[in-house]
C-alpha cells in the first residue's frame, strides 16, 4: 500500500509541475540570479532555472539533508529561519520562488517583506 501510495504521489506531483512549468514558461524573463525559498531537494529550482536562464540559483531551506540534495543539483544552499531576516544584501535577486511555504511560517509578514528587499528595484513580487 505504501509503493502505490508513493508512486500516486510522484505521478501526481510531476503532472501538476508539468502545467505549472507549462503556464510560467512565456512569463518568465531571463533571471541572472534567482533564489527558491523552502528549497527542499531542489528539484522545482532546478526547472525554474533551467526557464528562466539562471546564472546563479540559490536555495534557502533548514532541513540540512534536503540542502544537500539541492546542492547535487547545482543549486547554492543556505541554511537559513525564513520567520527571520534572510542573510542576503537588498536588492540581490531577479527571481524570488517560494511554493507552500508561507502557510508553516510563524511570521509571514516579515517573510513577505524580506521577499521584496531582497528582490531587484523594479521587479514585482
Amino acid at each position: 500500500m505504501r509503493e502505490l501510495f508513493r508512486r500516486l504521489q510522484l505521478s501526481w506531483g510531476a503532472k501538476v509541475f508539468d502545467y505549472e512549468e507549462e503556464a510560467i514558461e512565456g512569463v518568465l524573463e531571463k533571471s541572472e540570479k534567482m533564489i527558491d525559498l523552502g528549497v527542499g531537494d531542489g528539484n522545482r529550482a532546478a526547472r525554474l532555472a533551467k526557464i528562466c536562464q539562471a546564472n546563479e540559483v540559490y536555495g534557502v531551506d533548514m532541513d540540512c539533508t534536503r540542502l544537500w540534495h539541492a546542492q547535487k543539483k547545482g543549486i547554492i544552499g543556505v541554511r537559513a529561519d525564513l520567520n527571520r531576516p534572510f542573510p542576503f544584501r537588498s536588492g540581490t535577486f531577479n527571481l524570488v520562488n517560494s511554493n507552500q511555504v508561507i502557510e508553516h511560517l510563524i511570521d509571514p509578514d516579515t517573510f513577505a517583506m524580506e521577499i521584496r528587499r531582497i528582490l531587484k528595484v523594479g521587479v514585482s513580487p
